[in-house]
C-alpha cells in the first residue's frame, strides 16, 4: 500500500510540476555555438547518425526517423556529403529485414547529394561507437558531426569520445516529445521514462569504462 501511494505521488509530481525539465537537460548535449545557427564547417568530415527503432519490415520509425531527418538536414546545411548510418534489424524473431534499404531510400529522397555508408551488426550505443570508430579510421575522418536523440546525446557522444573520436554533438529535432518544452502531462511522463533509462544506462557505461 505504501509503495502504491509513493508511485501515485511520484506520478503526480512528474505530471503536474516542471521538475522533469531540469532533470532531462542533464542528459542533453548540444555543441552548437550560442547563436544556435548552422553554417558551413569544413572541419567536419562526415555526419554520423545513430539508429533506434525500426518496424518488422525494416522501416525506420520513432527516434530513428527523427535522427535521420535531422542528420540529413544538418548535412545539407553544412554542405557535408558523407553520412554514416548504422543498419539495424528487428529486435525479436527470425525476421531478416534490416533498416538499410529504407535508410538508403530516404537519404536518396531527402539528400540526393549525400553518399551513405553503413555499419552492421550493432546492438547498443557502445557497438555503434566501436563500429563507427573503425569506419572513421578507415576513411581518415578526423572530426564528425554526431546526430542522435536529445536525451541520448550526452551518453552517446561521451561513448564515442572514450574511443578517441572527435565529435560535435547535435541532438535531433524531436517529433514526439521535446525535453525543452514539456507542456503536457503526457510529455512530462514520457520524458521522465527517458530520464530513468538514461540515468541507469549512464551509470552502467561509466562503470564499464565506456564513457
Amino acid at each position: 500500500m505504501a509503495f502504491t501511494r509513493a508511485l501515485t505521488t511520484l506520478s503526480a509530481i512528474v505530471s503536474l510540476t516542471p521538475i522533469v525539465k531540469p532533470m532531462a537537460h542533464a542528459f542533453v548535449r548540444d555543441d552548437r555555438n550560442a547563436s544556435g545557427r548552422v553554417t558551413s564547417d569544413t572541419s567536419l568530415d562526415a555526419v554520423i547518425v545513430l539508429s533506434g527503432e525500426i518496424s518488422d519490415e525494416g522501416r525506420v520509425t520513432g527516434s530513428t526517423m527523427e535522427r535521420l531527418i535531422s542528420g540529413i538536414q544538418d548535412a545539407r546545411a553544412l554542405k557535408i556529403t558523407t553520412m554514416a548510418l548504422s543498419a539495424t534489424a528487428p529486435a525479436f524473431g527470425d525476421n531478416k529485414a534490416t533498416s538499410e534499404p529504407d535508410q538508403r531510400a530516404l537519404v536518396a529522397l531527402m539528400g540526393p547529394d549525400i553518399r551513405p555508408q553503413f555499419v552492421h551488426d550493432v546492438f547498443s550505443t557502445r557497438d555503434e561507437a566501436v563500429a563507427f570508430a573503425a569506419l572513421a579510421k578507415t576513411n581518415g575522418w578526423r572530426r564528425v558531426l554526431l546526430v542522435t536523440s536529445a536525451m541520448h546525446s550526452r551518453r552517446a557522444c561521451a561513448t564515442f569520445e572514450e574511443l578517441g573520436m572527435a565529435v560535435e554533438c547535435r541532438p535531433a529535432v524531436p517529433r514526439a516529445h521535446d525535453p525543452n518544452r514539456l507542456e503536457s502531462s503526457e510529455s512530462r511522463r514520457l520524458v521522465f521514462k527517458d530520464v530513468l533509462y538514461e540515468f541507469s544506462a549512464t551509470l552502467l557505461y561509466r562503470a564499464r569504462g565506456w564513457s
